[in-house]
């Protein structure tokens, strides 16, 4: 597996998973139904920014080992 393809695959990996997080906000805050459409917007995109920079550190490493790289 070349060394391109893998940092491709963590990357995605680790947008999938703040992607995943996030669209369970959304879900929530829509569900609750007390928030505006521009609360959900700003919050999904700083739930998103949080989720995405706190999912690498936790991730980059164990897919590293399972890649093999």
């Amino acid at each position: 597996m070349s060394k391109t393809y893998r940092t491709l695959l963590m990357l995605g990996s680790c947008l999938a998973s703040a992607t995943a997080t996030t669209a369970l906000f959304i879900a929530a805050a829509t569900l609750i139904g007390t928030y505006t459409f521009l609360d959900i917007a700003i919050g999904s995109v700083w739930f998103f920014t949080i989720s995405f920079i706190v999912s690498m550190p936790l991730l980059l490493p164990r897919l590293k080992r399972k890649l093999g790289g």
